[in-house]
This record gives structure tokens, sequence and C-alpha cells, in this order.
């Protein structure tokens, strides 16, 4: 269906998406280095607000250089674009996983239950990532401290699990439809 465009627009067109999805899967990448995944440097002792601002802005920019560089490994890499540009649909599904990823670390379950669902719907395997999921919001809020089985099994991750299963749901009933 996502490829339906390459006979009436141009036959070339899933290679144009494919390449795009993983440009946008790169900017997603570089987002997550840099807010979630790079550390920051520990304040080892006092000094003044201009030295702590000064290595703050040189301590941003090593880390948005490092997070340029990996991204530019990741995508320059021929394995990366020779896949997307032969037309294989790979670089949608890390871009679903990412965004899956990106929205779980911001806090936006609903979301990334949706996008879970829809990365279960691309290929099964992502489904192993919404265990995380259901191991991270039950340990948050007002389900932690009560064991394992209230970490798994609470409104939140009921919630999660529904939405994502839902989503998959929905989508294969409307492919199997059409």
């Amino acid at each position: 269906m996502l490829l339906t465009p390459n006979e009436w627009l141009h036959p070339s067109f899933g290679k144009f998406l494919f390449a795009g999805c993983d440009i946008l899967a790169g900017l997603l990448m570089y987002e997550l280095l840099v807010s979630v995944i790079l550390p920051t440097s520990p304040r080892a002792d006092a000094r003044t607000q201009a030295e702590d601002a000064k290595d703050s802005r040189a301590g941003e920019d090593a880390r948005q250089r490092l997070a340029t560089f990996l991204v530019s490994l990741h995508l320059l890499s021929p394995l990366v674009f020779t896949i997307s540009t032969r037309g294989s649909s790979e670089s949608v599904l890390s871009l679903f996983v990412l965004a899956t990823l990106y929205y779980a670390l911001k806090g936006r379950w609903d979301l990334s239950a949706v996008l879970l669902g829809l990365s279960t719907h691309w290929k099964i395997y992502p489904f192993i990532y919404g265990v995380t999921c259901l191991g991270v919001i039950g340990s948050t809020g007002s389900a932690a401290g009560r064991g394992w089985l209230g970490t798994v099994v609470n409104g939140r991750t009921i919630r999660f699990a529904l939405v994502s299963a839902g989503t998959f749901i929905a989508l294969g009933v409307g492919m199997y439809a059409m």
C-alpha cells in the first residue's frame, strides 16, 4: 500500500520515501543522543557562574559534535543507504522504532504505544520493546514499590498494552479488508 505511488507518480517513489525515512531516523537519533543518551560532564568543584556557563557551552558543543559524528557514521554507512535506495523498507521500521523510543523517553506513553503497535504491524520483532516499556511504565508513578506483579500489572501498563494491541489489531484488520 505504501508503494502504490510507484505506479502512478514515479517508479522510484519508494526509494525516495525510504531514503527520507533514513534522514528522519537520523534526526531522531541526533535528538536522542543530544537530549538523553550522551552524558553531561559533572561539576567537580565550586566555580564561578561565568566558568560554569563557559564549560556548559563547551560541553554542549562537544555533545552536539559527537552526536553529529555518530549519526553521520550511521547515515553514511554504505549498508544503510544501499539498503534504502535498493527498495528495502527497513528504514521505515527503524523510524517507527526510534519514534517509539523517543516518545517513551519523553513520557508520552499513548503515542509511544500507538507507534509500538505500528512497528509491530510492520514487522513482528519490535514486540519485544513493549515488555521494556511496560517495565518502565510500571516502575514509575504509584505502582513503584509494589513488587514485580504491581509493576507489570497496573492501570498504566494495561492502558499501554491495550492501546498498542488495539493499534496492531486495527491495522491488521484494515490491511486484511483491503
